[in-house]
């Protein structure tokens, strides 16, 4: 019975192999151009060629420039061409291991776009994969949408470039950046880790390019339950734009330093929203000279400290808004200072700041068409709003004081001394009624003597007091 049963399983050996079902044999051998094995369904066309590798080394071995289109559950080429000393280093066609569950090309160092993409079109899918420590880049592509689980080695001290979607929606992809990429690393492409489980913390010294939604993870339905848990983001370079969606969702990130990125103007749509642990100085994030920061930039990531900006031009709706109660009980921007040539101040970019205390518009002229609707709503703790020039029409006050709820004594500083071009005496009186003695009575004695009056808002429920003090912008 014994020997019936072992004959048996040695007959399904050599039918599985027949047919090409089990797994592929790892003794390669190069004929007449080919790569081939013992199972005759699997071959690959090929040719010897000489390149140099991430370490500096001119290495001889082969190319491949086929597709596998076979259903084999294991690629090897450990042994390859070992009667000839030949290697398999190069990759030149997309999807080489279409259909294979582990491949294993140790000396593989130089990778095609798109080659194992698309595998889930023929239902068998790439978990493992082994390739040379030396690889120089992971093209356009190459991983995109599959299963991937392991990538060996951890480690590639030579990489310098993750091109566009290298590893896109590879949910099952629970990589250590910190491990994956190095901090030579320049360019990090577009969506090259969208929907990726990243963790760790991502340490860039001389990055120069990053793409939109590079580490993007998408809203979580029924169906997608992937999660960021990157912990920390320290990047250095001549990097200018922090693109849209590009730490989306990164809801366990605590820290983010890009203050080594000097050449930062642009922070785009979305870049850091739902960021709901970031707590990080905003100073750290986003220099003085940003000039441009985008809709829902920042939105529900709450962060610290006091925000000046000296250029700015565009600040989008949202920006900064902390519309979900939990984010905004961690932290909060305590001041904001605005210089510039600001052209937009957008629907609710500040709403729900409810640590903002001191809010400064640098701008010489605050104008309705700079400020949009509500953009300090639910700043509950704002107390002084200073001009650096004229105060703004009564319209414009209005739509500035508008649904910030009832809570310290709001003041208005500017100086009376600057009015608006071609007149001759400041609008103040034109805003504000005469404060009476009980009004009067909250305030100091040096704002007392100088209180022109106070502004209510058209609902009743808010109140500013205007008082003149010296401008700090005066004399500079």
């Amino acid at each position: 019975m014994k020997k019936q049963n072992k004959n048996l399983k040695k007959a399904l050996a050599v039918l599985i192999a027949a047919l090409g079902l089990g797994t592929a044999w790892a003794d390669w051998r190069f004929v007449d151009g080919k790569l081939t094995n013992d199972n005759p369904r699997c071959s690959f066309p090929a040719q010897v060629v000489t390149l140099t590798d991430g370490a500096g080394n001119l290495v001889k071995g082969l190319q491949l420039t086929g597709k596998n289109e076979e259903s084999t559950k294991k690629i090897d080429f450990t042994d390859v061409a070992k009667d000839t000393g030949y290697k398999v280093i190069s990759a030149s066609a997309e999807a080489l291991a279409r259909n294979c569950r582990e491949f294993i090309a140790p000396d593989m160092f130089d990778l095609s776009e798109r080659m194992f993409k698309d595998a889930t079109t023929y239902g068998v899918y790439v978990t493992n994969i082994v390739i040379s420590p030396n690889v120089v880049r992971f093209p356009k592509q190459w991983a995109q949408q599959t299963p991937l689980k392991t990538l060996k080695p951890e480690k590639f001290p030579y990489v310098k470039s993750f091109e566009d979607k290298c590893f896109s929606s590879c949910t099952n992809f629970q990589v250590d950046v910190g491990n994956l990429i190095d901090p030579g690393v320049t360019n990090i492409g577009k969506e090259a880790f969208y929907n990726v489980p990243v963790k760790g913390e991502l340490m860039v010294e001389s990055l120069e390019f990053i793409g939109g939604g590079a580490f993007h993870v998408a809203e979580p339905d029924s169906r997608r339950k992937t999660k960021s848990y990157l912990k920390r983001i320290v990047l250095h370079g001549k990097v200018e734009t922090i693109p849209a969606q590009c730490f989306y969702n990164a809801g366990e990130l605590e820290l983010a330093d890009l203050s080594g990125c000097t050449m930062l103007r642009m922070i785009g749509d979305s870049a850091f929203g739902n960021c709901s642990n970031l707590v990080s100085d905003v100073s750290l994030l986003i220099n003085s000279v940003v000039t441009n920061i985008g809709t829902t930039a920042f939105c529900n990531a709450p962060l610290s400290g006091s925000l000046v900006l000296t250029n700015i031009q565009r600040i989008g709706a949202m920006a900064f808004c902390l519309a979900k109660e939990p984010a905004r009980k961690k932290a909060g921007l305590a001041t904001v200072e605005l210089s510039g040539n600001l052209a937009n101040l957008s629907f609710n970019c500040f709403a729900f700041q409810t640590k903002l205390g001191v809010f400064t518009f640098g701008v010489k002229d605050v104008g309705s068409k700079t400020i949009g609707q509500n953009p300090f709503e639910g700043c509950s703790s704002l107390g002084e709003i200073w001009f650096k020039g004229f105060c703004p029409e009564r319209s414009v006050v209005e739509s500035i004081l508008a649904d910030v709820p009832v809570g310290p004594d709001c003041r208005v500083y500017a100086s009376r001394t600057l009015q608006r071009s071609g007149e001759s005496k400041p609008i103040w009186p034109e805003l504000a009624v005469p404060a009476t003695a009980e009004e009067l009575a909250k305030l100091n004695e040096a704002d007392r003597r100088n209180c022109f009056g106070i502004f209510q808002t058209a609902n009743g429920k808010r109140k500013a007091f205007f008082v003149h003090r010296r401008s700090p912008f005066e004399g500079k």
